[in-house]
């Protein structure tokens, strides 16, 4: 739930056995970014820490470019015959499974941002390519030493959409585009791209975080998705008359009238907040902008199929598939409500603390999700919020 892999390694052999389902410790599923499991509230290590299986998706293989003789294979995590309720891909085929109920296809596309610094996480060193005003561009001054080159070439082959790719605006970021595919598929390309990323920067000797504000003096890391609803092989959002669709506005409403509680999934870490603040590149403030980057929703102007809809608020630690599930259930309450646009952008929780208490207040995202799901994001939240609260830093040390 922490946007995290865990994996299993296995000879070839018994991949059927993936197939049937390998046992995982449920306990897994419910972590803090330190690796420990929840204790109390009935959660899986007050109950002798019991097994899930995790089912392998055979469809998900790809062999790794840069380790050949290796398939990664995507699984699914099922508690007794039913998918596990603390599974977030699960989570987000029930959302797909709610757009279908209304002759819908969700379309989506991301563009993940990360650093590159030297190996220490505790005291992040000099970033990879540390040259100022290269944002947009590539090449040898971009990328002195070829690492973001051989990070662009081995993804293209591990076939995950991956398209265009630059250096961001701070020494040492990078952004890498997706293609649009169906939702699960385009969350499953967020997933295997972060942990390739990682992969390939360590095989250089670096640091590759997702982490949403790395460094005080540099911008933060966001994750935007470009999300289009489709019907009949055609895009719902389009008007055909260069504009869009009442089901477009409806949906974008949606998610503005939840987005109180969709930014506990979108920014769920304490540091994600100290990326939300006035004055920088991310909003602090939800509302429909037209092609406005400083926008919550921006629409870019490429209509007929390009027709789309671009949402800003995710920062680049999101869960991908949780990320896509929430903005969809909160679109769809726009659609099934006939909800209108807000009149005012609405202002977005200043932290941690008050994202998780509007995400356990909203029924539809509650109801969409699942109790159990949430209720655990909470007690994670809550969790990370009294280590931090315990914790001396370097800042009140100075």
């Amino acid at each position: 739930l922490q946007g995290r892999a865990r994996s299993k390694q296995l000879p070839v052999a018994e991949l059927p056995q993936a197939a049937e389902g390998l046992g995982y410790c449920e306990a897994s599923l419910v972590e803090n970014l330190a690796g420990i499991p929840l204790e109390g509230g009935g959660f899986p290590a007050d109950l002798g820490f019991p097994d899930v299986r995790a089912v392998a998706d055979i469809d998900t293989a790809r062999i790794l470019p840069w380790e050949p003789d290796t398939a990664w294979v995507l699984a699914d995590v099922i508690d007794g015959a039913e998918p596990s309720a603390l599974c977030a891909r699960s989570a987000l085929v029930r959302a797909t499974a709610r757009l279908a109920a209304h002759g819908l296809e969700g379309v989506a596309a991301a563009e993940p941002e990360f650093y590159i610094v030297a190996p220490d996480p505790d005291r992040p060193g000099a970033p990879y390519s540390p040259r100022d005003g290269m944002a947009y561009s590539a090449g040898g001054r971009a990328d002195p030493d070829g690492v973001f080159g051989r990070m662009h070439r081995a993804l293209l082959g591990l076939g995950v959409g991956v398209t265009t790719a630059n250096r961001e605006f701070s020494p040492g970021q990078f952004e890498i585009n997706l293609r649009h595919a169906p939702l699960l598929h385009a969350a499953d390309h967020v997933f295997l791209l972060k942990e390739a990323v990682k992969e390939l920067a360590m095989r250089d000797g670096l640091l590759a975080t997702f982490m949403p504000k790395p460094r005080a003096d540099a911008e933060g890391s966001s994750m935007h998705v470009h999300v289009s609803l489709w019907r009949d092989e055609a895009n719902a959002f389009d008007a055909g008359d260069g504009g869009v669709t009442e089901l477009c506005h409806r949906f974008i409403a949606g998610v503005l009238h939840h987005v109180r509680g969709l930014t506990a999934i979108c920014a769920p870490s304490i540091n994600s907040y100290k990326r939300l603040v006035p004055g920088g590149l991310a909003p602090v403030a939800a509302g429909l902008g037209g092609d406005d980057r400083l926008a919550y929703v921006r629409i870019p102007a490429e209509r007929g199929r390009a027709t789309r809809a671009e949402f800003r608020g995710g920062d680049a630690s999101a869960n991908p598939y949780l990320l896509l599930a929430g903005i969809v259930h909160a679109g769809l309450d726009g659609i099934e409500r006939g909800l209108d646009l807000p009149a005012e952008p609405v202002p977005l929780p200043l932290g941690l603390e008050e994202a998780t208490a509007a995400l356990e207040a909203d029924e539809v995202l509650v109801d969409g999700l699942g109790a159990r799901l949430v209720g655990v994001l909470a007690a994670l939240r809550r969790e990370e919020l009294d280590r931090y609260r315990r914790a001396v830093t370097d800042w009140e040390w100075r």
